[in-house]
């Protein structure tokens, strides 16, 4: 750390010490000289006055003010110089504050960037790590205090397992020292109005904004409360998520919104300097809606958004993000009527986009979205699950209306896709052969493959081989050759087949994790994948990037309903 003596003044303050030390060295022979004089003058013959001797002497031992003090002083000086001397010792000493700073930085965020832990256990672990570091010594903890981007974390939460106290958020509204905050609600069921109440005076320090609620009702509670002071200028970060989608029970019924009437005109506002928006559980109006110019990740997940001229107007909307780099789209329900109407979307172009990730979504819903978006050079992650198989129909009651693979492959064959995601638990359907192949062929520039819990037997890699038989006489459906797989969880059974679909395929790049098959159907006859296995040993020498993993690990999928932390 940077010390806060000018070179000038320190070196007359090692001068100075020095002399002092010579000084009181030489004050200290002196003085036991001294007394070693009165002593032999004691035991001389000379006359002296002994009363006016003794009196002196009696005066100092009997309240040994000065010895006491001197000694004390000494004790306390050498202390002093051996924990100098230790601090001068200590490398961490050396580094400049800027650099202490950063090293500090990376500790206390450091976390796995797919990991879906929900925000309330990465704030949880984000504070146990600070105050670690706070406990460590006394230089670590004046260091972390003084520094208020450590403290600019918020925790107001709520849940059964995991409650923060007012009292530390108050200290963290303290220690953060006017730096820019990051509020975090998290309250399943009632608002603890004091709590925000406290924040109410640090609003235009705010720069983002989560809230995990229960209830939508419970989300205007909040956000009204924060909003009325109409001091939120810093803010560039929200993220809205209910929980309970109460409001799906009614799937044709007046949408649920996340914001009240009164406080539309100040989220228009707000719009206007965000950076990265998160939607879950409950949808705002998107008509007529203008979203920042500087908006640059946009995250809608598991929204009721209505007919197809509802989901026309969110992509209106997301047309005017000019600079959006990150798109994520998850579960959003848009139901098609009984009689279809004659709905024209708009063609979009975002130049920006980086990524797209469309997820868990149904045939018409993904159909409409595909062709509203004009391609680009971004990347295009599928996370595909049962439901891109069905249509949602409004008639009656809301439906499933299956899709046969030909339309699924006429979708899919003019789209430019860089990751497929497909997983066992959320796409039993999908992941059946004939399926996943007529996926596979029609993804003509898929780059990377991730299948969690894939069954690999003789049937499964003859289908999606590069060049399998016609899936039917009347279709000649080819696989491309894909470089990069991610199989996680994998069930081998034909280790044979499954190295002849490696080098058919050129692979570059694979993760594996996963069991081999003991010719049984019972689960407990399957063995997780060893290092030393015959299959992997063959893998890790014909695959230039090859990666084992455990067999519980899994891909990410994108389906977490929390907000990245945040940073």
């Amino acid at each position: 750390m940077q010390d806060s003596y000018q070179p000038t003044s320190y070196a007359r303050l090692l001068r100075q010490w020095e002399e002092t030390s010579d000084a009181l060295a030489n004050t200290a022979s002196a003085y036991l000289g001294l007394c070693s004089s009165l002593e032999m003058l004691s035991l001389s013959k000379q006359t002296i006055h002994r009363g006016d001797i003794i009196s002196q002497v009696d005066s100092v031992l009997k309240h040994k003010a000065l010895h006491d003090i001197s000694i004390a002083q000494l004790v306390q000086s050498q202390s002093i110089l051996i924990r100098t001397r230790n601090r001068l010792l200590a490398p961490i000493q050396s580094l400049p504050e800027v650099v202490l700073s950063l090293i500090f930085s990376y500790v206390l965020h450091d976390c796995d960037p797919t990991d879906d832990q929900d925000i309330e256990w990465q704030v949880r672990a984000f504070y146990r790590r600070l105050y670690t570091m706070v406990s460590v010594c006394a230089v670590w903890r004046r260091f972390v205090t003084s520094m208020g981007s450590y403290w600019s974390i918020i925790p107001i939460i709520r849940e059964s397992h995991l409650s923060v106290s007012r009292q530390t958020v108050s200290l963290c509204l303290s220690n953060s020292a006017g730096a820019p905050l990051d509020l975090v609600v998290v309250v399943p069921r009632r608002a603890p109005h004091d709590m925000i109440q406290g924040v109410l005076n640090h609003t235009s320090r705010i720069k983002s904004i989560h809230i995990a609620t229960g209830t939508v009702n419970l989300i205007q509670d909040i956000f009204d409360q924060l909003v009325r002071s109409d001091d939120l200028s810093l803010l560039s970060e929200l993220s809205l998520c209910a929980t309970e989608p109460s409001h799906f029970r009614g799937i044709d019924s007046t949408l649920s919104t996340m914001f009240s009437f009164e406080s539309y005109s100040r989220l228009s506002k707000l719009l206007e300097s965000l950076t990265r928006l998160s939607l879950y559980g409950a949808t705002i109006h998107f008509r007529g809606l203008t979203f920042s110019t500087k908006l640059t990740e946009l995250r809608l997940q598991q929204l009721l958004v209505g007919s197809t001229s509802h989901l026309c107007e969110i992509i209106e909307a997301i047309s005017s993000a000019v600079e959006l780099r990150h798109l994520t789209l998850i579960s959003l329900y848009s139901i098609v009527p009984a009689v279809p109407a004659n709905v024209i979307c708009p063609i979009i172009s975002l130049p920006k986009l980086q990524s797209l990730v469309l997820e868990d979504l149904h045939y018409d819903t993904l159909s409409v979205i595909l062709k509203s978006i004009e391609p680009g050079p971004h990347k295009l992650t599928f996370c595909l699950t049962d439901k891109c198989l069905f249509r949602l129909i409004l008639n009656n009651a809301h439906q499933n209306v299956a899709v046969d693979t030909t339309q699924l492959w006429r979708l899919f064959e003019t789209t430019a896709v860089d990751t497929l995601i497909i997983g066992e638990h959320y796409g039993t359907k999908v992941m059946e052969s004939p399926t996943l192949f007529a996926i596979l062929a029609a993804l003509k520039q898929l780059k990377t493959l991730k299948l969690d819990e894939c069954t690999i037997d003789t049937n499964m890699c003859a289908l999606i081989s590069v060049f399998p038989e016609p899936f039917e006489s009347n279709m000649e459906y080819k696989t491309k050759a894909i470089s990069e797989w991610h199989l996680t969880s994998a069930k081998i059974i034909s280790p044979e087949a499954f190295k002849k679909l490696v080098l058919g395929h050129g692979v570059q790049t694979m993760v594996l994790s996963g069991a081999l098959d003991h010719t049984s159907n019972d689960p407990m006859d399957w063995r997780p994948l060893r290092r030393g296995d015959e299959i992997v040993e063959w893998l890790a020498q014909n695959i230039p990037d090859f990666c084992f993993e455990r067999a519980q690990d899994h891909p990410n999928r994108f389906i977490s309903r929390s907000w990245q932390r945040v940073r």
